[in-house]
C-alpha cells in the first residue's frame, strides 16, 4: 500500500526515501536481513520501503535512519535551494561558463543528499560522471530510473539529455538523438525559463557533432550540427547558431570539400560581423585560407593570410608557398625568413629551407619532411603541408626514394578518408 498525503509522506517522497535507504544500505555494507533486524522491522517491509511502496510511520523510518547513521532532514527549504542551484547550473552550462560544474559540486553536500532534495544531488552526480567519463554511470543511471516517478519534469529532461550526451560520447548517435528528443518532450518547471527548452537540446546536439567530427564520422557530425542549429534558431540563440555555421565550415575542410568550405566560411564571417562575434573571425579566416590553398587559389589564400595577425607558422607557410606559386619570390623569401624566425616545428622548417635550396639539398630536406609525416601517421598539420606536393608536382621530378615516401603517404591518406 503506497504512502498517502494523510500519512505525511506522499508517493513521490516515499520513492526518494526508499532510494536513499537503498543507496546508503549498500554503502554501509548492510544486508537487507541485517538492517531489518537492527531496525525492528521485517525484511519484506524493508524491501517495500526501498521501492517506495510501503506505508510506514516516521517513527519506524527514524529507526532505519538511526541504524544507518543517516541524519535525514525533511525541510522543504532544502528542495528550493537545490532547485535554484540546479537551475544556475543549467544557465551556466548553456552559456558555456567554466563555473557551471561548481553548482553541481554544491549539490553533492551531505545536507542535500540526506533530504527530499536527494534527486537533485543524484542527478548532479550523474551529470558530473557523464562530463568526466566516470565508470560509475551504470549504477547512477539505475538509481535514477528506479526513482523515475519522484523526478519532476526538469530532472527527467536533464537525465535524458545527459544520457544522450553519454551515448554520443560512445558514438551511439541514433540512440543519443532518441534521448535528446525524449528530453525535449519533458516539461520544464516554472523555475526554468522557456529559452532553455530548445537551447539546451541544441547545445547537446552541437557537442555530439563535435564528438563525431573528431572521429571523422562526418555524415553524423553534419546531421547533428544541423539539428543543433535548428534548435538554436527556434530559441533565438543566434550566437550559438553562428557557432554551428562556423563548425560546418571546419567540417567541410576536414572532408576536403574545399568549395563548400569557402562558401560556408564566407557566410559565417558575414554573420560574425552582424552578430559582433570577433573571436570567431580568425578561425574562420584560417579555414578560408586553408581551403583556398588546397583549391590552388593562391591569390585568395595570400590575400586572406596577409590580413591575419598575429601570423602563426601555418599561416606563414601558406603565405610563403602561395607567393612562390604566384612567382613573387621576393615576398616568398621574406615570408620564409619570418617563418624560420618563429622556430617552427621541424616539418615547417624543412619545407621553408627546401623552397630556395639547390635541388640536391631540397630533396634531402623533402625526404626528411616525408619521414616526419609518416612517423606521425600522417596526422594533422603534417598531412596538410605535404598534400599540395602530391597534387602539384609530376612524379618524374623525384628520385625513387622520394616516390616511395609519396606512395606511402598517399596510401595513408586514402585509408583515413
Amino acid at each position: 500500500m503506497p504512502f498517502t498525503e494523510k500519512d505525511g509522506i506522499d508517493p513521490q517522497q516515499a520513492k526518494i526515501i526508499g532510494a536513499l535507504i537503498r543507496k546508503t544500505k549498500k554503502e554501509r555494507g548492510f544486508s537487507t536481513e541485517h538492517l531489518a533486524a537492527l531496525s525492528g522491522i521485517s525484511q519484506q517491509s524493508l524491501s517495500e520501503i526501498e521501492r517506495g511502496k510501503k506505508k510506514l510511520s516516521w517513527h519506524a523510518l527514524t529507526a532505519v535512519f538511526s541504524t544507518l547513521s543517516l541524519s535525514f532532514n525533511p525541510s522543504y527549504s532544502l528542495i528550493e535551494q537545490a532547485r535554484q542551484l540546479f537551475s544556475d547550473f543549467l544557465y551556466a552550462y548553456f552559456a558555456q561558463k567554466s563555473e557551471a560544474e561548481t553548482f553541481l559540486l554544491s549539490l553533492q553536500n551531505s545536507e542535500f543528499k540526506t533530504s527530499f532534495a536527494y534527486p537533485y544531488s543524484l542527478l548532479a552526480e550523474y551529470i558530473l560522471a557523464v562530463l568526466h567519463g566516470s565508470a560509475s554511470l551504470e549504477e547512477l543511471e539505475s538509481n535514477l530510473k528506479m526513482m523515475d516517478s519522484a523526478l519532476d519534469g526538469m530532472q527527467k529532461k536533464c537525465f535524458h539529455l545527459f544520457k544522450g550526451l553519454h551515448l554520443a560520447q560512445n558514438h551511439q548517435l541514433h540512440e543519443a538523438f532518441d534521448q535528446f528528443e525524449t528530453g525535449l518532450e519533458c516539461a520544464f518547471t516554472a523555475k526554468a525559463a522557456e529559452d532553455l527548452k530548445y537551447g539546451l537540446v541544441g547545445l547537446l546536439f552541437y557537442q555530439a557533432s563535435l564528438i563525431q567530427g573528431k572521429t571523422n564520422d562526418f555524415t553524423k557530425a553534419i546531421f547533428a550540427n544541423r539539428k543543433a542549429k535548428d534548435y538554436f534558431d527556434q530559441s533565438n540563440h543566434y550566437r550559438l547558431s553562428l557557432q554551428c555555421e562556423a563548425q560546418l565550415s571546419f567540417l567541410y575542410t576536414q572532408m576536403r570539400q574545399y568549395q563548400n568550405a569557402i562558401k560556408q566560411s564566407q557566410r559565417a564571417l558575414e554573420l560574425s560581423d552582424l552578430l559582433d562575434q570577433p573571436t570567431l573571425k580568425k578561425p574562420l579566416q584560417i579555414n578560408l585560407c586553408t581551403a583556398s590553398f588546397y583549391l590552388k587559389d593562391y591569390a585568395a589564400c595570400l590575400k586572406t593570410a596577409s590580413a591575419l595577425f598575429p601570423q602563426d607558422a601555418r599561416i606563414l607557410y601558406f603565405m610563403m608557398i602561395s607567393a612562390y606559386k604566384l612567382h613573387d619570390k621576393r615576398q616568398a623569401k621574406q615570408t620564409q625568413r619570418l617563418l624560420l624566425e618563429l622556430e617552427p616545428p621541424l616539418y615547417y622548417r624543412l619545407w621553408a629551407q627546401a623552397l630556395f635550396s639547390d635541388s640536391s639539398t631540397a630533396l634531402d630536406l623533402l625526404e626528411k619532411a616525408y619521414q616526419q609525416a609518416l612517423l606521425s601517421e600522417g596526422e594533422a598539420e603534417q598531412v596538410f603541408i605535404l598534400e599540395w606536393i602530391l597534387q602539384e608536382n609530376p612524379q618524374a621530378l623525384f628520385p625513387d626514394r622520394i616516390l616511395s615516401y609519396q606512395n606511402q603517404l598517399i596510401r595513408l591518406l586514402r585509408s583515413q578518408k
